[in-house]
């Protein structure tokens, strides 16, 4: 990212060309109440609907699992991996998602299981309010 902008205008030009957006569902915020949760729930979840992320691994267990570091979420979303931590342990909390740590590439990696039953349940209770 280039920070030399001169004004708005140039500011507003590089914007709508670089792509440099966050997309979150709101609902997936207020699902968790937080967010910082809400967040990465949303972007777990897109990872899931699309099926076709690179991050999606087949565990022993049959299930997908979403393969990325910590750390590598902020280069994504800007959750730095202390955020991490606490959105992803809220996010077990509600029963939205199992996480893991196994190793991949030889290297012990953060794996995260979507459950989409627990969060349409909590979805729906949402709804209801």
């Amino acid at each position: 990212m280039s920070c030399a902008f001169q004004d708005l205008e140039s500011f507003s030009r590089w914007k709508e060309a670089d792509g440099d957006l966050i997309r979150v569902r709101k609902v997936c915020i207020d699902v968790t109440g937080d967010l910082v949760a809400g967040i990465l729930l949303s972007r777990i979840i897109d990872r899931y609907l699309s099926g076709e992320s690179k991050e999606l691994k087949p565990g022993r267990d049959g299930e997908l699992w979403l393969v990325k570091g910590r750390e590598e979420w902020w280069e994504e979303c800007r959750i730095t991996p202390k955020q991490f931590d606490r959105a992803v342990a809220l996010l077990e909390q509600k029963g939205i998602v199992e996480k893991k740590v196994f190793k991949f590439n030889g290297v012990p990696t953060v794996h995260v299981r979507f459950i989409p039953e627990a969060f349409l349940r909590l979805l729906s209770e949402v709804a209801r309010r």
